[in-house]
């Protein structure tokens, strides 16, 4: 099962996105579901075995904008 990281700046949706590609996390950039009704519009999505990876980095790059991790 997938998880989508939501955000509220579609400029930290991007930075994650970066992070990630350079470590090497299978990741794309999504639009955010409307039934979500939050965020920038985007997100991150990545698998649910990566959740914890993405928690750490997510806790070590503290993004301000960060809404949740959502399941897709």
């Amino acid at each position: 099962m997938n998880r989508l990281v939501a955000f509220r700046s579609r400029s930290d949706a991007l930075k994650l996105y970066k992070i990630l590609r350079d470590k090497g996390i299978k990741c794309e950039i999504v639009e955010t579901p409307r039934q979500f009704g939050l965020s920038c519009g985007l997100s991150v999505r990545f698998s649910n075995l990566d959740e914890n990876n993405i928690l750490s980095i997510l806790n070590k790059n503290k993004f301000n904008s960060f809404n949740g991790i959502l399941k897709s």
